[in-house]
């Protein structure tokens, strides 16, 4: 029997080129070479970790594919469509688009946003729920040999991907912010598009 995927409505942040490319060739993919923030903020072996898992928990990228396109899914625990003039988005320079679209659910990895900076930031995340298991974990993390630590680090990550039931505590508040990723994006699969910036 067929499984039937449900589609999930997602808001993509991208510069109008990607749009306009999207109009003429019908598909956008992730063009390395210009995503700036990848090289410049040196984020570039989390975006590989990303793709990897990507790989792992959706299936391999089509032929040519080497990293993902980002999109939000929740902001502030809402499921619905971005303020635009909220503190995220008034960092982009030139003339961008929030591209509103729908994707089945099988092609989508949905991540904890807040929690991704661990990966960025190539820290190890600790599970505890108080100060005290925290410096727990922390103590017996530092007491690992390199090799460990790393394979310790890398393993912490991958909570990232419980993103819920939504909590909301001093300890954790999953949910809160949610980000998506996938493979490509096709224009029939764009319901709608705002433009902003200059």
């Amino acid at each position: 029997m067929k499984t039937i995927y449900e589609e999930i409505r997602l808001w993509t942040i991208q510069p109008l080129a990607v749009w306009e490319q999207l109009q003429k060739i019908g598909t956008f993919r992730c063009d390395a070479n210009l995503a700036k923030c990848m090289k410049a903020c040196e984020f570039e072996s989390a975006y590989q970790w990303m793709a990897k898992q990507m790989w792992k928990r959706i299936g391999e990228p089509p032929t040519g594919v080497t990293y993902p396109i980002w999109a939000w899914h929740t902001l502030e625990w809402q499921h619905k469509k971005p303020d635009l003039r909220r503190m995220e988005f008034r960092g982009y320079r030139g003339k961008h688009v929030c591209m509103e679209i729908e994707i089945s659910e099988d092609k989508v990895l949905l991540s904890d946003e807040a929690d991704w900076h661990f990966v960025l930031n190539d820290s190890y995340m600790p599970s505890a729920q108080n100060q005290k298991a925290l410096d727990r974990q922390w103590e017996s993390f530092e007491h690992l040999l390199e090799e460990e630590k790393r394979v310790t680090k890398e393993k912490s990550w991958e909570s990232i991907f419980t993103v819920s039931p939504p909590l909301y505590d001093e300890w954790n508040q999953t949910g809160r912010y949610i980000q998506a990723t996938f493979w490509e994006l096709n224009l029939d699969q764009v319901r709608d598009v705002r433009y902003f910036g200059k």
